[in-house]
């Protein structure tokens, strides 16, 4: 339980349980150290709690010359539904993923079929997608897709 933060895990309540009808976006944005991880966590917690699929991917500075490695991370739990994609967008997302040899497509293909992926696993249950950037530019997004 969070301490002294009753407002915002208020406010993490309202948007977790509003998400299935209005979907939702939280960004949080502030200097290292002032608890957004901390209510990430609670989000996704209450996310859990409500049955949603959570998927989350952390973005390091050590990692900024990987293409696509938080893309991978977010998408990986998920991968066993890549192939009933469209053709051209299981490829891009396999080429990605490097699971295959072909060379990675352009950015648009990969993030359309990483939307339809996202839309997919939203079929079963609503998703909470976290993404948390671990940089001198600290900020971390919440984003629930209908």
């Amino acid at each position: 339980m969070l301490v002294g933060r009753a407002a915002e895990r208020d406010r993490l309540a309202v948007l977790v349980n509003q998400v299935s009808e209005h979907g939702g976006v939280l960004v949080l944005r502030g200097e290292a150290g002032v608890g957004k991880s901390a209510l990430l966590a609670e989000a996704v917690a209450l996310a859990a709690t409500a049955g949603m699929r959570v998927l989350t991917t952390v973005g390091v500075e050590s990692e900024e010359h990987l293409p696509y490695a938080g893309l991978h991370q977010l998408v990986h739990p998920v991968r066993a539904g890549i192939d009933a994609l469209p053709g051209p967008q299981c490829d891009a997302l396999r080429a990605m993923m490097g699971m295959t040899d072909q060379a990675v497509p352009e950015g648009y293909l990969i993030g359309l079929a990483v939307l339809n992926l996202l839309a997919e696993v939203a079929t079963v249950a609503p998703v909470l997608v976290v993404v948390e950037m671990a940089s001198r530019r600290s900020s971390a997004t919440w984003r629930c897709p209908r």
